[in-house]
């Protein structure tokens, strides 16, 4: 699995797992987690504004899975 400098493991984890529901992938495209895309996250977050890097941070709450650290 790809990391981040900037996200916390359960930060990013929980990027792939929205991306992939939005980008599920088909037979034609690949999911998002499969593209490769995430990789790029650590040099897109200093161009995003405040919010919207607060939004992504918000990603750990909405995907954590109690007893899942």
């Amino acid at each position: 699995m790809t990391t981040s400098r900037l996200l916390s493991r359960t930060q990013f984890a929980g990027l792939l797992k929205v991306g992939d529901i939005v980008i599920p992938g088909d037979a034609d495209l690949p999911s998002f987690s499969a593209s490769g895309c995430a990789a790029e996250i650590d040099r897109m977050l200093p161009h995003m504004t405040d919010s919207d890097r607060d939004g992504l941070k918000i990603l750990d709450e909405l995907t954590n899975v109690p007893g899942q650290r």
